[in-house]
């Protein structure tokens, strides 16, 4: 599926969000830490970008929004020293999700909700030596369930830490589940 075409889904999949008369847009950019459980190597060892922007309209003034946002987001596994055999793994995704955002306080907030990782590419390197593309061993969309935390530093501008988990396999021929942590600001354009 091309990014342009992905667009195009994700404008008739949330009209509400274009249409609302009342709705935030915003600019996120940090990074992850990810692993891929079923590799048999541990740890959030695979450092990666968390970038993209999306809208929020309020469902329930200044208490509960619905977030639409695109994220690109690498994810993958790494090993270290410690463990059995060499393995570097690099995943390239548009993440997709659609959010519920909570305000416990003025300033911390939770979210919650549901999205999609659209593979972009995956490279593999499992010798040290140089890495080979894998994608056709991939499914090309994954469903995930994201959950997280915010703290505002300003009005415009929040620390957030989220965890995403795929709910099926990210691998067509063996159990490849990505599990990740995103570290990110996210600023309101309006």
């Amino acid at each position: 599926m091309s990014l342009k075409n992905l667009l195009f889904f994700a404008f008739l999949a949330f009209p509400g969000l274009l249409l609302a008369q009342s709705f935030n847009a915003e600019l996120s950019f940090g990074m992850t830490g990810s692993q891929i459980d079923g590799d048999d190597i541990a740890g959030y060892n695979k450092i990666g970008l968390f970038a993209g922007g999306g809208v929020g309209i309020p469902l329930q003034k200044d208490k509960l929004f619905l977030r639409s946002v695109i994220f690109y987001a690498q994810k993958g596994s790494h090993s270290t020293a410690k463990d059995p055999f060499y393995l570097r793994w690099r995943v390239s995704y548009l993440e997709i999700p659609l959010t519920l955002q909570y305000m416990f306080t003025k300033k911390i907030y939770g979210l919650g909700g549901l999205g999609a990782d659209i593979l972009l590419s995956s490279k593999i390197d499992t010798y040290g030596f140089s890495f080979s593309d894998n994608s056709e061993t991939m499914k090309k969309a994954v469903p995930l369930i994201i959950g997280g935390v915010g703290y505002f530093l300003s009005p415009k501008l929040a620390f957030n830490i989220r965890f995403m988990y795929s709910l099926l396999s990210a691998g067509k021929l063996e159990a490849s589940y990505t599990n990740t942590i995103a570290v990110y600001l996210s600023y309101k354009l309006k």
